[in-house]
């Protein structure tokens, strides 16, 4: 015979067992849930990784133009600085070489003229000397323009 307390054993027994399937069922929709969330946290990640490496991408492209604009601006303002420091340095050495040769030129003159009103043999070679190294000189400054 079953008595009230085996009743209720196997009533307690059926409802543990009944529990059981509910929380396996309940485990295993949870377990379901938690692995399609973690997956959709991994697209979510890769995705997220993808437009900020686009970004950054995109970063590094715009400060490399600005950067080759800076570098070729610069450039030009050096040859532009470049080609004014030449023409004043040609300009100067062309003044400096006009300069030479007329002080080589009235150098020479004097010179001759000491040398047509000298009396003195030696003095006079001396200077024909003198005169002829300064002729020399003159035509190989007057050659190298």
């Amino acid at each position: 015979m079953t008595t009230k307390k085996t009743v209720k054993a196997k009533a307690v027994k059926a409802d543990v067992k009944s529990q059981d399937r509910v929380l396996t069922k309940l485990n295993a929709e949870n377990i379901e849930k938690a692995t399609k969330q973690i997956w959709l946290a991994g697209l979510g990640a890769y995705g997220r990784s993808i437009d900020e490496l686009k970004n950054f991408s995109d970063k590094l492209n715009d400060e490399g133009k600005k950067a080759l604009e800076e570098s070729q601006k610069i450039f030009d303002e050096l040859v532009v600085r470049g080609e004014d420091l030449q023409a004043d340095a040609e300009k100067r050495l062309k003044e400096g070489k006009s300069e030479l040769e007329e002080r080589i030129e009235s150098r020479i003159e004097k010179l001759k003229d000491l040398t047509k009103s000298s009396n003195d043999p030696d003095i006079k070679d001396q200077l024909d000397d003198i005169s002829r190294k300064l002729d020399m000189l003159n035509k190989e400054i007057k050659k190298s323009s």
